[in-house]
């Protein structure tokens, strides 16, 4: 089968749409472009601001929203589709997100649920008095697991950084070991946990919309992430033998 003319012209409106929502997140003018914004003022007087108001570079939630807004009904109008159609198939595809919203604002509640109760300072202070005074293979193996642990409590990599590293870090560099390491420790134990965090949005918003339930992505992924986690726990404790404090 040949794509007509209309269902050619939504392809090539969905892929523009893609593409210059890519470049208005894209902070220009702090890489020197000054191409979408020349002489921008706070009033937004720009030839790239007539599409929502905010130049190219500027977009935030409240500029892609109503970009893709607009798109919606341009593709509807180009594709041939009625009034009554557009609002019908908006709204279908709009129920089909709400359950993708629900899930990671469920994940979200659990996350701040226990950052709130302070069950991740608890599991912290208990596990990082734990380790006071071990050797490096035992240091670096528990610390990982305690940074795997933490990650599924506290999903924000930057809030588990800034909750954790005052402690660990001096703790590391009191046991004579590099403080650089124990950064290594938390970055490779959270980018493992975030393949398959329950209360990473970005996981259960992702497998919601692929349909996927969260039982088998967890079949699928549970011997990667051993493989990935032994791996990292051999490197982190080379790293803590032979990188000097």
């Amino acid at each position: 089968m040949k794509l007509t003319g209309k269902q050619k012209g939504v392809l090539v409106i969905f892929a523009a749409a893609f593409v210059i929502m890519i470049i208005s997140f894209i902070p220009w003018e702090d890489l020197g472009v000054d191409l979408f914004n020349p002489g921008f003022d706070p009033d937004g007087n720009s030839w790239s601001s007539f599409l929502t108001g905010v130049p190219l570079g500027w977009w935030y939630f409240q500029e892609a929203t109503t970009w893709f807004l607009l798109l919606a009904i341009i593709i509807g109008v180009v594709g041939g589709l009625s009034e009554r159609e557009i609002v019908d198939e908006f709204m279908a595809g709009a129920g089909d997100m709400m359950s993708v919203v629900m899930v990671i604002a469920l994940a979200r509640g659990v996350s701040v649920l226990m950052s709130e109760t302070g069950l991740s300072m608890y599991v912290l202070a208990a596990a990082s008095s734990a380790l006071a005074g071990t050797s490096g293979v035992v240091f670096s193996i528990g610390s990982y697991l305690l940074y795997f642990l933490l990650s599924f409590l506290i999903p924000s990599t930057s809030g588990m950084a800034g909750v954790s590293m005052p402690i660990m870090g001096p703790l590391a560099q009191q046991l004579g070991f590099s403080p650089s390491v124990m950064v290594m420790v938390f970055c490779a134990a959270s980018g493992v946990v975030n393949l398959i965090t329950p209360t990473s949005g970005a996981i259960m918003g992702g497998l919601a919309l692929s349909r996927i339930e969260y039982s088998t992505w967890v079949k699928f992924c549970t011997k990667i992430i051993l493989v990935m986690s032994v791996a990292c726990m051999i490197i982190l404790t080379i790293a803590f033998m032979v990188v000097p404090a």
